[in-house]
């Protein structure tokens, strides 16, 4: 968060992908942003010097944005449940991107595609952490990638699902989660309230 010159607050990542969303991708640069924004170069070279920078910090804020939930609110529900709720929350946080990553998706190349959805690997890991799923070792990563996997067959639908209640990305996640309950039966069961 800076400052323009009017003193109004800025907040350089939303800038930034409103840039993408009106432009896109290739249109990005530390400069262009300066000048729309009236931040210093340096700051904005320092927090978002390239695209990749953008698609992280992006990331980071929704994991932060998902996993800001009590212990408690968690601990009566279901493996399937709990990680329901997180795939959603973080889904809701990414929404005034969604337009700038249809952007990506549309542009860049695979690779950029599924980094773009938020710094996947990161978010997955927190999930299974924050769902009390799984232990440490291979087990961990393998239903870190069976919630990947869910999570990025959902977001095809959720880039698309312009609705109020985002009725089509709780019907498509429900349907992916489903798919893999074999893994989230195995896992062990409620979260306890008192290790927050």
């Amino acid at each position: 968060m800076t400052r323009s010159d009017d003193h109004a607050p800025v907040d350089l990542l939303e800038a930034a992908l409103g840039l993408v969303e009106r432009e896109g991708w290739q249109a990005y640069g530390p400069l262009r942003l300066a000048r729309e924004t009236g931040a210093g170069l340096a700051e904005i070279v320092t927090q978002l010097g390239d695209r990749a920078e953008i698609l992280a910090a992006m990331g980071r804020r929704a994991d932060m944005a998902m996993i800001d939930v009590a212990v408690e609110d968690l601990a009566d529900m279901s493996p399937k449940e709990r990680v329901f709720e997180l795939m959603m929350r973080r889904f809701e946080s990414l929404r005034p991107a969604r337009s700038a990553l249809g952007r990506l998706r549309r542009e860049a190349a695979p690779e950029v595609w599924l980094e773009g959805l938020g710094n996947l690997r990161r978010a997955m890991k927190l999930i299974v952490e924050a769902s009390d799923l799984v232990g440490h070792g291979p087990r961990r990563a393998a239903v870190a990638a069976a919630l990947a996997s869910a999570y990025l067959r959902t977001g095809r639908i959720w880039l698309d699902d312009d609705s109020e209640d985002l009725a089509r990305t709780l019907a498509e996640l429900d349907r992916q989660l489903d798919r893999i309950g074999g893994v989230l039966k195995s896992q062990r069961g409620g979260i306890r309230a008192s290790e927050s």
